[in-house]
């Protein structure tokens, strides 16, 4: 019995889920943007200092309760899915920030079949496929 897998490539700004079995992907079920990132001015995204306690950017700030909540809408879907039983487990391809933001975030009866640190969501799919199970 192949196992399904739903494979969640994701950075700050924008998401995939794709369906896998075995060693391949199959096909895009959806994909997700963060349609709140970017409407803030970005240069001074550059000056920005997080987790050292210091005072920073208030941009800064904005862009990751941003991402907190574009983590929060995509775990959602991530969450729904499994739960309604279509896949069996998942394998979260994604950005460190974002990587870290999901594990917190997903439900803890889900499968998480591996972890990838990884920037991956202009890839094609034959490049994901590599990276993923290779």
């Amino acid at each position: 019995n192949m196992h399904k897998k739903l494979v969640i490539v994701a950075d700050g700004s924008r998401a995939q889920l794709l369906s896998a079995k075995g060693r391949k992907l199959h096909s895009v079920i959806q994909e997700l943007k963060n349609d709140d990132l970017g409407t803030h001015d970005t240069q001074s995204l550059k000056s920005c200092r997080t987790g050292d306690g210091h005072f920073y950017d208030p941009h800064c700030s904005i862009k990751d309760l941003e991402k907190e909540s574009f983590a929060r809408n995509l775990t959602q879907e991530i969450n729904q899915r499994m739960l309604n039983g279509a896949f069996d487990s998942i394998i979260l391809v994604a950005s460190p920030q974002m990587l870290g933001m999901l594990r917190k975030k997903i439900n803890g009866h889900i499968t998480v079949d591996r972890s990838l640190c990884l920037e991956a969501t202009r890839m094609n799919i034959d490049q994901l496929e590599e990276r993923i199970f290779n």
